[in-house]
């Protein structure tokens, strides 16, 4: 199996923040906001090994993230990625609602 190198932008690392303060913040729920910022961990650590395995995306709006864009589900939100030879790079962490 293919082991990964996982790159997150910085446009990903601002999403995971606002995502944590939110659930942290708007519903009070610091517990819940750790629990779920342990899972979105866990979920690009999966893509260490997993990423290959996901299909490439190919709904318009993803598409400015290049042609072999993949998305990750995580709860209502998908992780949107692209892979370069052994490199996972992560580039937005969005609600899976919006994506067209």
């Amino acid at each position: 199996m293919k082991k990964y190198n996982v790159i997150l932008s910085g446009a990903a690392e601002i999403d995971v923040k606002n995502y944590i303060d939110f659930i942290t913040n708007e519903y009070s729920a610091p517990l819940t906001a750790l629990r779920h910022a342990n899972e979105i961990k866990e979920c690009f650590l999966k893509l260490e090994s997993m990423a290959g395995i996901f299909r490439t995306d190919k709904r318009l709006s993803l598409l400015r993230y290049g042609l072999n864009v993949r998305t990750y589900k995580y709860k209502k939100m998908s992780v949107i990625y692209t892979i370069y030879e052994r490199t996972v790079f992560v580039h937005r962490l969005i609600p899976s609602s919006t994506i067209l």
